[in-house]
């Protein structure tokens, strides 16, 4: 394993650093980076703020789960070493000794960069506090079911009968409450709105994948003036059908049940007033304070926080001129190429009867970039790009067959795939023109990760480090570090 490549990689993920990927281009490739000697020394971390000289400190006692102890930040622990390498898709277990003080070298990193970011005053986006919310209110929903769930279950396991599955379970708690809530339809609104639900497209069997997309999407329709009517009233809420037509149109299309009559409306007005009434419990209880969700909670405004310091204190300061652009691609022309590419469009189907059923319909050029239009609008994109990186053997067979070739029915695990072959596109270097926005990418990287890695050894001179060298889970002197 390549030490400063695995460094590398470690820092880019653990620090979460998103701007990377603000000038992602399709289809760009990062080019080949010249490799840094294994090892390299960093500047060790012994001066303390103002650069003042200090006496030797004495290292503070610490457990053995206790891996660095870092004054003014929190400490790095093993199960954060864990975390880190799950991160990574790696097993702690299997790294050796310098790879494990590697990762724990990125950890120091990461805590002392958090706890300077946490000092600026905070400077969320509008979409870094949407994504908070949204974790936090699938937190708070999650536990308020999960208890709602144990209580409908209690009874059975109280009484030593078999417990209902989830499923089952969630209905009778649903139900359960909607009952003590006293509901009550209005009959013409109800009506009403089953028969729009009933008048949306069925999907079946002989449909096409089109089709099937189309019907999917399909929303219930109601005159306006209908949508203001109350469709339910009870003791601690009222509903009109804009309310429930709102919440049903924000259900994922893959997932919105089909509803067919007026007892399935009433089923869903009740997923609606439950998951309110769900909210409003885990609020009054307090459930973001509960310790499995604060630990997500904070970890999640750690990360924006230093999602947002890293912007401005890193890549808003990179040059991104052209003039600079260009100096850096004639430095290094032969770093950006094209990469040997095939769009195509592919689809996959449990069967091989229905699988070669659309294999003959891809024949038709025009119905296939159809459908890959289609497609793509209904957030189910059927077009994509293959690279013969990706998949060597198949890009073969796709050279072979050349633009405009149906490839399968092939059987994956997926299921029956075919694809037929749209554009091929071979590797060949790229002219500054061609290759701009790979050449943009690639700069921003670099230098980004040269400003990032200064801006952190800044840190560390400033920061008083203990490493716990009588732990047990290490073996080798890091750098840096007392």
């Amino acid at each position: 394993m390549n030490r400063s490549r695995y460094r590398v990689a470690l820092i880019v993920l653990a620090l979460v650093v998103l701007p990377l990927l603000a000038f992602a281009a399709p289809g760009a490739t990062t080019a080949p980076r010249p490799t840094p000697r294994p090892g390299a020394p960093r500047p060790a971390a012994t001066a303390p703020a103002g650069g003042m000289m200090r006496m030797p400190m004495k290292t503070p006692p610490m457990a053995d789960t206790v891996l660095a102890k870092i004054y003014g930040a929190r400490d790095v622990t093993w199960s954060a070493l864990i975390k880190g390498c799950r991160k990574l898709g790696v097993d702690p277990n299997s790294l050796t000794p310098l790879e494990r003080r590697q990762v724990l070298d990125v950890l120091i990193d990461q805590a002392i960069l958090a706890t300077r970011a946490q000092r600026d005053p905070r400077s969320w986006t509008a979409r870094d506090s949407a994504e908070y919310a949204a974790l936090r209110d699938k937190l708070l929903l999650n536990t308020a079911l999960n208890e709602a769930l144990f209580e409908a279950a209690s009874g059975y396991m109280d009484r030593g009968d078999t417990v209902p599955d989830m499923r089952a379970l969630g209905i009778m708690a649903r139900d359960s409450a909607m009952a003590r809530m006293h509901p009550k339809y209005d009959d013409w609104s109800l009506r009403h709105m089953a028969a729009a639900f009933a008048a949306l497209p069925k999907q079946s069997p002989d449909m096409n994948a089109m089709q099937k997309i189309e019907a999917m999407g399909k929303l219930p329709e109601m005159a306006p003036a209908d949508t203001g009517r109350v469709l339910l009233m009870c003791d601690v809420d009222t509903l009109t059908v804009g309310d429930v037509l709102r919440e049903y149109a924000r259900l994922n299309p893959m997932y919105r049940p089909r509803i067919e009559d007026e007892g399935g409306v009433v089923d869903l007005v009740g997923n609606v007033v439950f998951n309110a009434q769900l909210r409003a419990r885990a609020e009054a209880r307090g459930y973001d304070r509960m310790k499995m969700n604060a630990g997500q909670l904070t970890e999640k405004a750690e990360f924006l926080d230093v999602q947002r310091f890293v912007t401005k204190n890193v890549y808003a300061k990179i040059a991104m001129d052209t003039v600079t652009l260009r100096k850096h691609y004639d430095k290094h022309p032969t770093w950006f190429r094209s990469k040997a590419s095939t769009d195509i469009v592919r689809m996959t189907f449990e069967t091989q009867p229905e699988a070669a059923k659309w294999a003959e319909q891809l024949q038709n050029a025009a119905h296939a970039e159809s459908l890959a239009t289609q497609s793509a609008r209904a957030g189910v994109p059927y077009a994509t790009t293959l690279y013969e990186e990706a998949d060597s053997a198949l890009f073969k067979r796709v050279r072979k067959g050349g633009v405009g070739a149906v490839l399968g029915p092939d059987s994956t695990a997926q299921g029956w795939r075919v694809m037929r072959i749209m554009k091929v596109k071979l590797d060949h270097r790229l002219s500054f023109e061609e290759g701009y926005d790979q050449v943009k990418q690639d700069w921003y990287e670099r230098e980004g990760e040269r400003i990032m890695r200064n801006v952190l050894d800044e840190m560390r001179k400033h920061t008083i480090i203990f490493v716990n060298e009588k732990s047990p889970y290490l073996a080798v002197k890091p750098r840096g570090t007392r």
